[in-house]
């Protein structure tokens, strides 16, 4: 399933009254990604610290959506999305990439009259789109801490994947998501909380506390957390990346 109106088909008859007939009580809390930015890490890490629900993409077609709307036993959007902000917390969080969001740009503001959003980021759109490209050959897209799972192929098998041109289509499709969401925020005045991957990769309570703040939580009634996941960059994406800068970059 491609889009989310294969999940609801009742979605494509829906009117602006029927999305304002959505809306969150609660204040939402939306996490704009880009992949490969540490969300799985960082939402997780967040579900853990405030002890709420984790933030998940709820408007993902491919997977989320579908076993959401199994779990959940309900059979439209609407009980979907009631569903949602029924779950224990304050706040409603939820985290989306632009082109599961696109579809919603017309409507948002109806469903989450107060929105909050935090935008992930990562310096290196190399190191990202190496990440992705490695993620998406490997089928290996993230690792427990302390999993004994070996990898899924073999380092020379995995490092013989590499291809310069899919990889550079990766950046140009990423930066790509990156300006939209830019673009959005702009278009709609919004200052959306900027958190960097390379900010937290080490240390994921600093974005945490960086976040609840921003939403004006109480800093002190969260749990300090240690991270579930483990980094996947290894020398294959160190040599990776120097490739496709000598490349771009004529590093």
């Amino acid at each position: 399933m491609d889009k989310l109106t294969d999940v609801f088909p009742e979605l494509r008859d829906y009117s602006a009254a029927d999305f304002a007939a959505l809306a969150s009580s609660k204040p939402v809390l939306m996490m704009a990604i880009t992949p490969r930015t540490g969300s799985t890490n960082l939402c997780d890490a967040y579900s853990r610290s405030l002890k709420v629900g984790e933030p998940v993409e709820i408007f993902n077609p491919r997977g989320v959506a579908q076993w959401q709307k199994k779990k959940r036993g309900v059979a439209d959007f609407r009980s979907y999305m009631m569903s949602l902000y029924a779950d224990p917390g304050e706040w409603f969080g939820f985290k989306v990439s632009w082109p599961q969001f696109g579809f919603f740009v017309p409507y948002y503001k109806l469903m989450f009259p107060n929105l909050k959003v935090v935008y992930l980021d990562r310096y290196d759109v190399e190191a990202q789109a190496v990440s992705l490209f490695k993620a998406v050959v490997s089928g290996e897209w993230h690792k427990k801490t302390g999993s004994d799972a070996g990898r899924k192929m073999a380092p020379e098998e995995l490092d013989a994947k590499f291809d310069l041109q899919q990889i550079c289509q990766t950046i140009r499709n990423v930066e790509a998501g990156k300006k939209q969401w830019r673009s959005f925020f702009f278009d709609e005045g919004i200052y959306p909380a900027y958190v960097y991957y390379e900010d937290f990769a080490k240390d994921v309570n600093r974005a945490i506390e960086y976040i609840v703040k921003f939403i004006g939580v109480d800093y002190s009634s969260c749990a300090t957390v240690e991270s579930q996941l483990s980094q996947l960059a290894d020398e294959i994406n160190e040599n990776w990346v120097k490739r496709v800068n000598k490349h771009r970059l004529g590093k």
